[in-house]
């Protein structure tokens, strides 16, 4: 019966972000996470089958701590226009500071693993009820977009991920201001396009 040490683990998954951020997925051999991670090669491919099962757990554990972080902000009293705002600014901070993370989310979108797939979408469930709870805070304050809350929270993650994902770094200043300004209040007035 193999024994599995939770620290050991985490160690090989900080070896293996540090690596992705310095390095492109296909760049990062299993031997350099070992070696960095000062484990062995055999440990490491106790804790993880391949490159793909350390990527996918790398992932699924950065997506979670943001997803926590969010939560914590976002629940309990305070105004829904200042929780949306951190809300925004929190996840803009993180791809910042860890912009490999797109990378390697989009690696898992396009890898065609059910596994992959799943786990992915376990996650993006997590955050979707996140984002539509958010929303509906607005209600409390008669914001109309509070009346689709879904189809808000779905705008709302798809103008954040568009950003990050096509807005070479580094990313301006006021980006998370900026998207927060057009999601509350829009591009345009309505009477500029009637």
């Amino acid at each position: 019966m193999r024994t599995y040490d939770p620290k050991r683990g985490q160690q090989i998954l900080d070896a293996a972000a540090q690596l992705f951020a310095m390095h492109h997925y296909h760049e990062v051999r299993m031997d350099d996470i070992a070696d960095h991670a000062g484990v062995a090669k055999g440990t490491l491919y106790r804790y993880y089958n391949d490159k793909e099962d350390l990527y996918l757990a790398l992932t699924v554990h950065g997506m979670q701590r943001l997803f926590d972080e969010s939560h914590g902000k976002t629940i309990g009293p305070g105004d829904p226009c200042d929780k949306v705002r951190d809300f925004i600014r929190n996840i803009v901070k993180f791809y910042e500071q860890q912009p490999y993370f797109l990378e390697l989310i989009q690696r898992i979108e396009t890898s065609g693993s059910t596994a992959s797939t799943n786990a992915l979408h376990a996650i993006r469930t997590q955050w979707f009820q996140l984002v539509t709870e958010l929303v509906s805070q607005l209600e409390s304050i008669g914001k109309p977009m509070a009346e689709r809350p879904q189809w808000a929270a779905l705008a709302l993650v798809g103008i954040i991920r568009g950003l990050l994902r096509f807005t070479p770094q580094p990313w301006p200043s006021d980006m998370a201001d900026w998207i927060y300004d057009q999601f509350m209040h829009g591009m345009t007035t309505r009477a500029a396009c009637v």
